[in-house]
């Protein structure tokens, strides 16, 4: 294989030139200006901030990709989350789990439909690296009441604050769409390095939704990870596997 030019490449076994054109430019997404909607600064997730439909729109017409992603998740998943407590002996060592059927914590369990939720995640990490879990208090309890997972396809961030920091998640269907305020849900974002004082303060502050953020760290890439396996798009290989 002999590289002639950029995207153009020299396979003199197979008598062939074979000419490779990405169908999505990752590189426009690192330094994109900010999206302004009613004082709301988002940061923009690819180029027309569309870029998670538009991978899902290539993933939905390639029955090999497919499949090789939804194998990679039932991996993660295998017989899905299981309720359990764990037994003791005297010194401490564990010695038993035993399965949960009835108390608080089953409560939650069942309410919330845990092996949803992580399957949720998990699809939304495996495909894009990055998931998001919405938290929502209690009214009346100083309590985390729901946990749903928000589709990462539909998250963004806002932009960092001076200090770094991703205070505010926004959530909406409308992104190709120019959406407007009242198509934009809010919710605070849940310090991973404080985690349980953070939610510990925000639900003491009564805030009615805190945002988790859940991710495989990407080198240069503050905002949105980007997965190895992208690089089939990048490369322009995915073009010629459809």
């Amino acid at each position: 294989m002999i590289e002639i030019i950029s995207g153009i490449t020299l396979l003199p076994e197979a008598k062939a030139i074979l000419s490779a054109n990405p169908s999505v430019n990752y590189f426009q997404d690192e330094k994109l200006d900010p999206i302004t909607i009613d004082k709301m600064e988002i940061a923009p997730w690819g180029a027309s901030n569309n870029l998670p439909q538009e991978i899902l729109d290539l993933i939905f017409v390639s029955d090999v990709l497919g499949a090789n992603l939804r194998f990679n998740r039932d991996v993660c998943y295998g017989l899905g989350p299981k309720l359990v407590r764990v037994e003791r002996n005297e010194k401490g060592k564990v010695v038993d789990y035993v399965e949960m059927e009835s108390g608080k914590e089953y409560d939650f369990f069942e309410r919330n439909d845990i092996a949803m939720f992580l399957l949720e995640q998990l699809t939304d990490m495996v495909t894009f690296h990055n998931a998001f879990a919405e938290m929502i208090p209690s009214g009346s309890k100083n309590e985390i009441y729901s946990l749903r997972s928000k589709e990462a396809a539909f998250s963004r961030w806002a932009v960092m604050d001076k200090n770094g920091q991703i205070n505010t998640h926004y959530y909406s269907a409308k992104w190709h769409d120019s959406p407007g305020k009242g198509d934009i849900t809010a919710s605070r974002v849940i310090d991973e390095f404080n985690a349980m004082a953070d939610v510990t303060a925000k639900v003491a502050l009564n805030k009615k939704r805190m945002i988790y953020p859940v991710y495989m760290p990407s080198p240069s890439r503050p905002y949105y990870s980007r997965p190895e396996w992208h690089s089939l798009f990048e490369s322009g290989w995915y073009d010629h596997s459809v």
